[in-house]
């Protein structure tokens, strides 16, 4: 794993594209593209026909497509004909990217007007996707290794447009043809129908570090931060220029209930953006359609406006996705069937339209949903859960279109930065150790509490209870009935007489303390040892 990560790319003319925002903790913030739909990115100049599963981002000046695992880069340079200088521009670009770098492993050969690079044994290009080494961290996996690079340098009359192909070895035909038809749709729109931008950033006011960069449209209004939602440390992001508008919401629903003797409460905290609304009811989610009702609502509080849902579609998770919600609803099961509940954990990953008069709105929402319930003979208890990250893209129905382009370049230009996002891991993790080591010692506590309570009520059915002597800690079990107040006095010299039903107040506790007997500790639950 690299221990820092430098870029340097070729100059000349920045290109790069996709639909609507989606934050994952520790992850790029990218959103993956729906199969066979032109996305149009107005900020950077280009379009492309989407496939499922794959990926688009800006990496300085150059577009890169990739699904994780294969990569598509392409960047134009300047040249005046002399295609040796931008190979040599592009060795040096080699030589930042990779640490390991070794000019062995490359085979240059001219081909027409242009020059094909191809190169073996190469690793997987962290350079590209720095934050994937935090991913991979988290994940316990080991990425490919064994990585070809087929580099094409294409002249043309003031620009070279260089496109390098970066996959394992093992890389099956399908997804070499994906990466193929991916190029092939590639497109640059005409200056005209661009819109420029200005770079911000997105601080962690916490750490005070830079969390992302990214590129927002002249004229727009832009706020971003991170905040603290919990022990999680999220991005909030929101651009706007009159009705149109770019937001990210996360949004956390905690819901309890207690039943017992016919009788119960119930009780939700709502956070959203870090701001928590405390709610006399259970907010519970069995279905993808639940969560987006809550979204609706949420925004119908925000406008006062009520929104019609116009069109729902389910995206696939990613390979990555999939592992990573494995892990967490293992993680939940086990910890939960310590305490004697069970835990569903369902993940969600929808995108939906809705409708307000004249204002359209386009949403991702990505989390998980669920609940965990415990019987026992006192009462019954329920809780459930609400987790998720909605990007949403709003402009009039007219205007929807063109905006989205313009949106779609922000969300392209995202640029997550692997040390803060390492800092935020690490808060989170000493946070949850604490909240952790409080719950065991809650658990530890009623456990210890129900065994004493469990020990008193025998003794009291039983007409027994236990003694203890304060001068030497003797401690006995005596018989005492359930209705008797009396308490039990130790003879002083041999210690071997107990005198029990001794009320206190009476002429015969007076001789007894007269005569030096010394009155006994008297416990229903027992002395536990500390």
């Amino acid at each position: 794993m690299r221990k820092s990560f430098r870029i340097t790319f070729l100059s000349g003319r920045l290109l790069p594209c996709l639909p609507v925002f989606l934050f994952l903790l520790c992850a790029n913030t990218v959103t993956p593209v729906e199969g066979q739909k032109e996305v149009v990115d107005r900020l950077h100049g280009f379009a492309f026909t989407s496939k499922e599963g794959w990926v688009v981002t800006l990496v300085g000046n150059a577009i890169l497509f990739h699904d994780t695992y294969r990569f598509v880069l392409v960047r134009a340079v300047r040249h005046d004909g002399n295609l040796q200088k931008a190979a040599k521009a592009w060795l040096a670009e080699r030589k930042a990217m990779d640490e390991e770098f070794r000019a062995s492993r490359y085979a240059f050969k001219k081909v027409g007007k242009g020059v094909v690079l191809v190169a073996t044994g190469l690793s997987y290009p962290y350079a590209l996707l720095p934050m994937m080494a935090v991913n991979f961290g988290l994940s316990g996996q080991i990425p490919p290794s064994n990585y070809r690079e087929v580099t094409s340098i294409l002249p043309g009359e003031k620009y070279a447009l260089v496109v390098s192909f970066l996959f394992p070895e093992d890389t099956p035909k399908a997804k070499m043809e994906e990466m193929t038809a991916i190029l092939r749709s590639l497109r640059f729109l005409p200056p005209q129908q661009m819109v420029k931008w200005r770079t911000e950033r997105v601080m962690d006011p916490e750490a005070g570090m830079e969390a992302a960069t990214l590129h927002v449209p002249e004229g727009f209004e832009f706020r971003g931060m991170v905040i603290r939602q919990g022990t999680k440390r999220v991005p909030m992001v929101w651009i706007q220029k009159g009705d149109k508008m770019m937001r990210i919401d996360h949004v956390d629903v905690q819901s309890s209930s207690v039943q017992a003797g016919g009788m119960g409460n119930a009780l939700s905290m709502m956070t959203v953006n870090g701001q928590s609304t405390q709610l006399p009811q259970m907010v519970v989610a069995s279905s993808d359609d639940d969560v987006i009702q809550l979204v609706l609502a949420l925004w119908e509080g925000e406008t006062g406006q009520s929104w019609t849902l116009k069109e729902k579609k389910n995206l696939p998770f990613t390979e990555e996705e999939k592992r990573t919600y494995s892990q967490m609803q293992q993680m939940a099961a086990q910890g939960m069937a310590a305490m004697g509940a069970q835990m569903v954990v369902n993940p969600i990953k929808v995108s939906f339209t809705a409708e307000s008069g004249s204002l359209k709105r386009e949403a991702i929402v990505q989390g998980n949903y669920g609940g965990s319930g415990r019987t026992d003979w006192v009462a019954a208890s329920q809780q459930a859960h609400i987790t998720i990250t909605v990007g949403m893209v709003q402009a009039p129905v007219s205007e929807f279109e063109q905006t989205s382009a313009i949106f779609q370049g922000v969300t392209n230009s995202w640029r997550g930065n692997p040390a803060q996002a390492i800092s935020a891991l690490q808060r989170w993790t000493a946070e949850n150790k604490q909240l952790n080591d409080l719950v065991r010692q809650m658990t530890q506590e009623h456990r210890e509490f129900n065994s004493r309570m469990s020990t008193a009520w025998s003794n009291l059915l039983s007409d027994q209870t236990y003694v203890k002597d304060p001068q030497t800690g003797e401690i006995s079990r005596v018989y005492k009935q359930s209705w008797e107040t009396g308490g039990f006095w130790r003879e002083p010299v041999f210690g071997d007489v107990l005198l029990g039903g001794v009320r206190e107040g009476s002429k015969l506790e007076e001789l007894l303390k007269t005569e030096g007997w010394r009155r006994m500790q008297e416990s229903l639950e027992g002395f536990p040892q500390k």
